[in-house]
C-alpha cells in the first residue's frame, strides 16, 4: 500500500520554484497509515515525519513562500510547543516564530469528518492562515487538485525554460488523469 510516508520530493524540478509545499505527518507510537494510491505523482511536496524538522525547514528558507499540509495533532503540537501563551482570558499571544509570515497557508487533515469543526474553531484562536480542513479520505483528491493548481501557477515562471516547462505540464497531465480516475472510482463506489 502506498502511504503518505512514500512521498518523494523532486528536488531537481520543484526546488527552483518560489512557492514550496510541505506535508507533515508525525505519528507517535502506532498510527493510522494514510493511503495515497497516487503518491508517486506528489513529487511537488516535501514530506516530513518530524514537527521540529519541518518547522526548521520552513524557518530556514525564508526566501520561499510555503503551503503546509499538516496532520491535525501535529499542528496542535506545533502551536502548543512553540511560544504560544494563553492568558487568563484565554486570549492567545503569538510569538512570530509560531507561524512565520512566509508560511502562506495551512491545510489540516484529520481522521474524522466530525473533527473538522473542532479544528476550525481551535485553529481560529491562533491564525487565519488555515485555508482548509479535510479528512484522511479526502487527502489524496485534495493534493491532486492542489498540485494541478500549483503547477499551473509555477509553470508561468518557467515558460522560457522549455525543459522544465514541459516536465511541469506532463506532471500536471498525470495529476489530472489520476484525479479523473479517483473521481470515477468514487462515483462507482470503489
Amino acid at each position: 500500500m502506498n502511504t503518505i510516508n512514500d512521498i518523494r520530493f523532486d528536488e531537481n524540478l520543484y526546488s527552483q520554484a518560489n512557492h514550496w509545499i510541505v506535508i507533515l505527518h508525525q505519528i507517535e507510537g502506532v498510527g493510522l497509515a494514510i493511503s495515497l494510491p497516487n503518491v508517486h505523482l506528489l513529487t511537488f511536496m516535501k514530506f516530513f515525519d518530524n514537527i521540529n524538522n519541518s518547522r526548521n525547514y520552513i524557518n530556514t528558507n525564508q526566501h520561499k513562500i510555503f503551503t503546509l499540509f499538516a496532520y491535525s495533532e501535529n499542528i496542535k503540537t506545533w502551536f502548543m510547543n512553540n511560544n504560544v501563551i494563553p492568558t487568563q482570558l484565554d486570549n492567545i499571544i503569538c510569538n512570530e516564530n509560531v507561524i512565520p509570515n512566509h508560511l502562506d497557508q495551512i491545510i489540516i487533515f484529520c481522521q474524522f469528518t466530525d473533527e473538522k469543526n473542532y479544528w476550525r474553531d481551535w485553529t481560529r484562536r491562533y491564525t487565519d492562515k488555515v485555508n482548509k480542513i479535510i479528512t484522511f479520505d479526502q487527502l489524496e483528491r485534495e493534493t491532486l487538485i492542489f498540485g494541478m493548481k500549483y503547477i499551473d501557477d509555477i509553470s508561468t515562471h518557467f515558460r522560457n525554460n522549455q525543459n522544465i516547462y514541459h516536465l511541469l505540464r506532463q506532471n500536471h497531465e498525470n495529476l489530472r488523469l489520476a484525479l479523473t480516475n479517483s473521481l470515477q472510482n468514487a462515483a462507482n463506489g470503489q
